[in-house]
């Protein structure tokens, strides 16, 4: 990155006031369990003193059209609302994509706002998890240093991501055992499953020990 770029980059995150109409509020977008109707009826008293609410500038490299997200604020825009506010401060942060949207929008509240609930330490790693899948795919190893990269704390994706690594695993082994059916090499197998050969070795000499064939091979674990 250029300093150019740099500075531009910085320059990107703008305040503004614009109407709650024009931005696009998805459930998807929001890292929240649940909402809490107590916070929300508290802000609608006090909407003078809140803080902007973060907004990310998305284009569709197809149409051209752009949306506005929310990506943190959720209370305060259903406070708004609750209010009959029309308009809203908003953080615009620009020319984004919509990637760093949803990233943003399922991390900002462990650097900032309310802590987030174990409901949504477990649903923000769930939906990274289903949207970054293509990031580590049969890798079992890549999806803590995965999530750890876009913000989630180490212990945090190591915990809500046990379940879902023993499930890749159990995966990669299908797969390696149904290409060795295949007669597929060692080396090819590893390179295409993203495994150590060392791991394709072991899969098949427990398929030779246990006297199975390939298609019986979901019992190797």
């Amino acid at each position: 990155m250029t300093v150019d770029q740099a500075l531009k980059n910085e320059l990107t995150i703008e305040p503004h006031t614009v109407s709650t109409g024009d931005l696009t509020v998805l459930p998807e977008m929001q890292m929240r369990d649940n909402m809490n109707r107590e916070v929300i009826n508290q802000y609608a008293d006090m909407i003078n003193e809140l803080p902007p609410v973060d907004v990310f500038e998305v284009g569709c490299p197809k149409t051209g059209k752009v949306r506005w997200y929310l990506t943190d604020g959720f209370h305060r825009y259903f406070a708004h609302e609750e209010a009959g506010w029309k308009s809203i401060n908003v953080l615009l942060h620009r020319n984004r994509t919509y990637d760093e949207a949803f990233t943003f929008a399922m991390t900002s509240n462990y650097k900032n706002g309310q802590q987030p609930t174990k409901g949504d330490r477990k649903r923000a790693v769930e939906m990274l998890c289903e949207h970054f899948e293509d990031e580590f795919k049969l890798d079992a190893r890549k999806v803590v240093p995965m999530l750890k990269d876009k913000g989630v704390p180490k212990r945090t994706a190591e915990y809500y991501t046990k379940e879902l690594r023993e499930k890749i695993e159990y995966k990669r082994d299908q797969e390696i055992a149904r290409l060795l059916d295949e007669g597929m090499s060692q080396r090819k197998i590893s390179e295409q499953v993203g495994c150590a050969k060392g791991t394709v070795q072991s899969i098949q000499k427990a398929i030779t020990a246990s006297g199975q064939n390939a298609q019986l091979a979901q019992n190797v674990h």
